[in-house]
């Protein structure tokens, strides 16, 4: 198997109209050739929420619970 990294702009047009990114890995493998594009650091600054992904702790989800029940205090006036 044999992988390079290549510029966007390096593939005929209308290959490289297909790619959102500026960077394509293109993999070789028993005469298959799969282009996957890169993303660069740019793009990932565009989606912050990404670094929100996860799970919570049962802890934090009490805690979160818990605000929540304050806030509907505080809409019906009880706090």
């Amino acid at each position: 198997m044999h992988e390079t990294i290549l510029n966007v702009n390096t593939l005929p047009e209308p290959l490289s109209r297909r790619f959102r990114s500026s960077r394509v890995r293109v993999t070789e493998d028993n005469g298959n050739v799969i282009l996957a594009p890169i993303p660069s650091d740019y793009e990932k600054k565009e989606k912050p929420h990404v670094r929100f992904i996860g799970t919570l702790s049962q802890e934090s989800y009490d805690e979160i619970c818990e605000a929540l029940l304050d806030t509907q205090k505080v809409d019906i006036d009880e706090w």
